[in-house]
């Protein structure tokens, strides 16, 4: 039971993770490099006339990677990994998560310059 509650602690704060990094990321003024005319290829969900089931598989997973990441580090790690190894777990999937996010926003604007 103590190790279920811990999984669900971790996708909690997999969620809250996300969504304060695209809340804050979202604050910023990115220029908008992006091309909008429609095509096949199409990433941009608000410009695709039918976007692929790849597009919103990519779009789940993008918001709740570090939730079930977060889940399943916790819940392997309760009780069988030292407070250490337990942090630097957490710790890289927070680095890699918020760097995710960063490179998606300001990607596009990075490459642009």
């Amino acid at each position: 039971m103590k190790r279920l509650l811990i999984s669900v602690c971790g996708c909690i704060a997999g969620l809250m993770l996300t969504w304060t990094s695209l809340y804050v990321l979202s604050q910023f003024e990115w220029p908008v490099t992006w091309n909008t005319k429609r095509d096949p290829n199409c990433w941009d969900l608000d410009h695709c006339d039918h976007p692929s089931i790849k597009n919103y598989l990519v779009l789940i997973l993008f918001f709740l990677g570090p939730s079930m990441y977060f889940g399943v580090v916790n819940a392997l790690a309760f009780a069988r990994w030292p407070g250490r190894r337990w942090a630097w777990a957490n710790g890289i999937g927070a680095v890699v998560a918020i760097a995710g996010y960063y490179f998606t926003f300001a990607g596009p604007a990075l490459l642009a310059a």
